[in-house]
């Protein structure tokens, strides 16, 4: 899609109006209209009304909703571009959007949401008539010439980023079979090499076991397609002096392993949203070049039963030596995050580290499918990361590593527990668990089950993978040096 800017009006398929409650259209925008009797449109939030008039330029109006102008916010019109794709016919194919005001991080937000909201998972669709409307071009109408400039200096990442967050959606909406860890391999090596100054390695299963990461290679071990990690490192004029390391799970299929799962198998595909995180990242940071150093650690397996499998009741030794008695098989991921972490410690010796992980069901009975609960040994990251959030509206919470828990990770027979369903809190007791293995380091664990995959659809969230947080990553490594 081609996103152009213009003074003025000229042949569009479809024109875009958005306005807030209580008030008229502007000036420029009530020129465009035929008629003004819509008494039925209220300018709610997300509300839309299509019109259609005989004005050659413009055949199509579509108003949009704002809602009360004293209670918009930047990710108000995020949602009214959400709500502008959504209501696209398969015969428009160019569209223009007169804003009610010129404002250039509100603008911003309305082609984030627009993006964002224009997504389907094609693949394995057939019929034409499923498939989302192609949009040609976008054309945003500004006379002032400072903001012009401005937004089109802006386009391009938003562009880059947004096409990220999709190829993030596409890869968690793929089923296992064709998004399994040697597909990812691929698509890792596929990311570095059209990729600017990033280098990729692969530590396959026999260097998982030289180099001890039996965590990883024991969780992987009961499954055809065998586990793996994907290293990925970006440096270019880095203005941080030691890495940033990015570590995201990546359990393609989670069926518990022995411990099997008994509902929601289906959506089991979306336990490697962590890791297809990271690679969006890596996607970004590519494109636009920014002056940085990260790694990214992509552990890579499938959790399946077996005569090979991991049973409960085994001992596991991670990367850094620590000894993990398995009590259950369904809490793998925090296994193969332990030796991905201790890894990146002791290998790169970071400034900061951070995880992304479909870890607890916990997160989504404690948040439901709208916030990301997040916990950091380090204050200063928390800033970090709360600031990120708030400018993408990518909501995030901290939980406490609360050291009283602690103990409920004790194992009579090795150094942890990798799991205590008695002791509750288990979003809590899975960062607690996760802490082991990054030392004193600078380290925050992004817990994003409840967020990753949502059952019902938002403005510019589609049902299904939702691409968080790409976003929220991104701009808190653009401003880590600020």
């Amino acid at each position: 899609m081609k996103i152009e800017i213009a003074s003025r009006i000229t042949k569009t398929d479809l024109l875009v109006l958005p306005f807030f409650a209580g008030e008229k259209p502007s000036t420029a925008q009530k020129s465009e209209l035929e008629s003004y009797a819509y008494p039925d449109f209220e300018a709610k939030p997300n509300e839309a009304l299509l019109l259609y008039q005989k004005n050659k330029l413009a055949p199509r109006v579509l108003l949009i909703g704002l809602g009360e102008p004293e209670k918009a916010l930047q990710d108000t019109w995020r949602q009214a571009g959400g709500t502008a794709t959504k209501s696209i016919k398969k015969n428009i194919h160019s569209i223009t959007l007169l804003p009610p005001k010129e404002d250039l991080y509100r603008l911003s937000a309305f082609i984030e949401g627009f993006l964002l909201g224009h997504y389907r998972y094609e693949d394995f669709l057939r019929d034409e008539k499923r498939r989302l409307p192609v949009i040609e071009t976008l054309t945003i109408i500004i006379e002032d010439k400072k903001i012009t400039q401005l937004l089109q200096e802006k386009i391009r990442e938003i562009q880059v980023v947004i096409d990220a967050v999709k190829s993030v959606r596409d890869m968690v909406n793929s089923p296992s079979n064709v998004m399994n860890p040697g597909i990812f391999e691929h698509l890792g090596k596929l990311t570095a090499k059209n990729g600017f100054k990033i280098g990729c390695k692969i530590l396959d299963e026999k260097k998982l076991k030289k180099l001890g990461m039996w965590c990883l290679y024991g969780v992987g071990q009961g499954a055809k397609e065998r586990p793996r990690m994907i290293v990925l490192e970006y440096k270019y004029k880095p203005k941080n002096k030691r890495p940033i390391v990015l570590v995201g799970k990546g359990i393609c299929f989670d069926s518990g392993g022995i411990n099997l799962k008994t509902q929601m198998l289906e959506d089991m595909k979306l336990d490697m949203a962590g890791a297809a995180t990271v690679l969006g990242i890596f996607k970004i940071l590519g494109a636009l070049r920014p002056e940085l150093h990260v790694i990214g650690l992509m552990p890579l397996a499938e959790n399946m039963p077996s005569g090979e499998a991991i049973k409960s009741g085994d001992i596991l030794t991670a990367f850094n030596g620590i000894t993990i008695e398995v009590v259950n098989t369904d809490a793998e991921g925090r296994l193969i995050l332990a030796d991905a972490l201790s890894y990146g410690i002791k290998t790169y010796d970071p400034e900061t580290i951070i995880d992304i992980a479909t870890l607890t069901g916990a997160a989504i009975t404690a948040f439901g499918y709208g916030i990301t609960p997040f916990l950091t040994n380090s204050p200063a990251l928390k800033e970090k990361i709360e600031t990120a959030a708030q400018t993408t509206d990518e909501k995030m919470w901290e939980l406490p590593l609360e050291k009283t828990y602690r103990k409920n990770l004790e194992s009579p027979i090795a150094d942890l527990l990798n799991s205590n369903p008695k002791a509750g809190a288990s979003t809590i007791q899975g960062g607690l668990f996760l802490e082991n293995f990054v030392g004193e380091k600078p380290w925050a664990h992004f817990d994003i089950a409840a967020t990753a995959y949502i059952p019902e659809a938002k403005p510019y969230i589609p049902k299904g993978a939702t691409g968080k947080h790409v976003r929220t990553l991104w701009e808190l490594l653009k401003h880590y040096g600020d």
